[in-house]
């Protein structure tokens, strides 16, 4: 099978799923919610990056682009199913939290800051936070779970069968 196919192949296997499981569309709605909040929140970060670096608060970092790229692809790929996949980005949320109280962030708030450089100290924890409780939440929930088991069966069921037909 070509890509498209395999792509109406996964898509009619998960539509019979769905109608042998119902709960399986509600969890692939609740991670496609999850993964949403998820990118908003490093959205929120990117922006609030690159206003503070064009300002000058803070040193223009190629990184943060970058990293948001793969939050993209790993969404993507945590959307069609790599439920373990989400072990990547809860360790660099973890990270992430480990340096605000590190480095003393929250404390910084407390102080007389800029908006722009408070917004983007606010933006950092948002997106640490938000990646923690989301990843935690998709490994966690039941109904996310039994969504990303069925999708990579269903993946794994058809590579299987291509495998075979190239025989």
């Amino acid at each position: 099978m070509k890509g498209k196919e395999l792509r109406q192949a996964l898509k009619a296997k998960m539509e019979e799923e769905f109608r042998r499981d119902p709960s399986i569309r509600d969890g692939k709605k609740l991670t496609a919610i999850l993964l949403a909040l998820w990118i908003m929140s490093r959205v929120f970060f990117l922006i609030m990056d690159l206003i503070c670096s064009r300002i000058g608060f803070i040193e223009f970092a190629p990184a943060n682009i970058a990293g948001f790229a793969v939050s993209l692809l790993f969404a993507l790929l945590l959307y069609r199913g790599s439920g373990k996949l989400a072990l990547l980005p809860l360790v660099g949320g973890v990270m992430m939290l480990a340096n605000v109280f590190r480095q003393g962030t929250i404390r910084l708030l407390s102080m007389d800051l800029d908006p722009v450089l408070r917004l983007h100290m606010i933006s950092y924890i948002l997106a640490a936070a938000v990646t923690v409780l989301v990843m935690l939440l998709l490994l966690l929930l039941p109904a996310c779970k039994t969504y990303a088991e069925t999708a990579m069966g269903a993946m794994r069921e058809l590579n299987g069968q291509q495998k075979e037909h190239q025989l």
